[in-house]
């Protein structure tokens, strides 16, 4: 029987190969901090968000950007996310927003004129694409149509015990459970239909 390859024996212990190496040239272009990464679903594309108010979208193959910088004019970008076709990228800012943007063309689809009371701190697709939940430092959760951009249900309050953040949501595989995190020190599960 064939021996097994050191690296693969440690992936399957859980432990990472000897070696960790950087891939490529460092991707520089945002002017401060950046405070959030996302894949596109093939990983030929990476978003990320920074306090300075931009997304940049990398065109791995290349280590280049794939367009000018989103620019959503709403302050910090906290999070951002693709939909599972990786037509569609969502961002969450400081200023309340949740936005929409065309990752092929840069275009801004749309910016949502409500919902937040304050910083949107995390966005997340649901797996099937149909619905975008954001989590806000208002304590709020909300859940939108990606494809209206309205929201479709009342916000799911569960972290706003006056000054707890919604910091963090994400969606079961299946997309039948919302998981969400805040500063009370709690992690809540929502049942979707």
């Amino acid at each position: 029987m064939p021996s097994e390859s050191p690296d693969r024996n440690s992936r399957r212990a859980g432990r990472l190969p000897e070696t960790r190496t950087k891939v490529g040239t460092p991707l520089r272009g945002h002017g401060h901090w950046i405070l959030t990464v996302a894949f596109n679903r093939d990983g030929t594309v990476l978003a990320s968000g920074g306090f300075d108010g931009t997304v940049r979208l990398w065109e791995l193959a290349r280590h280049g950007l794939l367009c000018s910088p989103l620019d959503g004019n709403d302050g910090s970008v906290n999070s951002v996310a693709f939909n599972p076709a990786g037509t569609l990228l969502a961002f969450g800012t400081v200023g309340s927003t949740v936005q929409w943007w065309d990752p092929t063309t840069g275009e801004r689809i749309r910016s949502s004129p409500t919902g937040h009371r304050s910083s949107v701190n995390a966005v997340a697709f649901r797996p099937d694409g149909s619905l975008l939940a954001s989590a806000g430092e208002d304590g709020t959760v909300l859940l939108w149509d990606p494809a209206t951009g309205e929201q479709v249900c009342a916000p799911l309050r569960g972290h706003d015990d006056l000054v707890q953040a919604a910091r963090t949501v994400t969606f079961s595989p299946d997309g039948t459970l919302l998981a969400t995190g805040g500063d009370d020190g709690v992690a809540r599960l929502w049942e979707l239909g």
